[in-house]
């Protein structure tokens, strides 16, 4: 599954089973895929044999408003993401039937959370599942609704700028003492120092988060105006 920043989402199925009836046709292999044939492109792709049940099932990108149980459900929460999956105990036959089994989610930005009982592995934009168990439990996972970088990786690189500034200070003064002969005025430079980098990690924040809150405001406002 895809997620876009523009509140629209793609995904697409590949099943292959033994032939179990010779009238049994792709789009019976997913209960409730009618539904979607109702309100989205789909392109259901059969390259079945005698004995292999063959079936790719792929819809194209539509609003995640479209997006309902039984499969899953997307909403779109202040700049992130969240998809849910109810649990489904009727599938917990597929461990034993399934050799093999994965599932991906991929949103615009980085992963911002996952659950910690469906198995979910997040790698940069990425969820992924290989165990049908993620169906049978259910999960939850968010990701961010634009490209960039977490708000913790500003806070580390924040971190780092004043760790560096710090250095340096300290390299001047050892370098030369008179600058803070005494306790007092070393105190002093600290202060000016420390708020000096207070509002150098301001700047970096600021600069930093333009291009994410400029996409989440362009966001809202189409949102507006698709409500209007």
């Amino acid at each position: 599954m895809q997620i876009y920043e523009n509140d629209t989402y793609s995904f697409s199925t590949h099943l292959t089973q033994p032939r179990t009836a010779q009238d049994i046709k792709c789009k019976d292999q997913i209960p409730g895929i009618e539904d979607y044939l109702k309100t989205a492109q789909v392109a259901i792709k059969d390259q079945s044999t005698d004995r292999v049940s063959d079936c790719t099932i792929t819809v194209k990108a539509q609003h995640i408003s479209q997006a309902k149980k039984p499969f899953v459900t997307i909403k779109h929460i202040g700049d992130s993401y969240v998809v849910k999956l109810a649990p489904v105990q009727s599938l917990d036959f597929l461990d034993a039937q399934t050799d093999q089994f994965r599932l991906t989610i991929t949103f615009p930005g980085p992963v911002l959370k996952t659950d910690a009982y469906s198995g979910a592995k997040a790698d940069g934009n990425t969820v992924t599942w290989t165990t049908p168990q993620a169906l049978v439990k259910g999960f939850e996972v968010r990701g961010q609704d634009h490209p960039g970088i977490t708000m913790n990786q500003k806070w580390g690189i924040g971190f780092l700028v004043i760790v560096v500034a710090l250095i340096v200070a300290l390299v001047v003064f050892r370098k030369h003492p008179r600058i803070a002969p005494i306790w007092g005025k070393l105190a002093q430079a600290g202060k000016i120092i420390a708020g000096s980098c207070r509002n150098l990690f301001l700047r970096i924040l600021s600069y930093l988060d333009l291009g994410g809150s400029s996409s989440g405001r362009r966001s809202k406002h189409s949102r507006k105006r698709r409500g209007k």
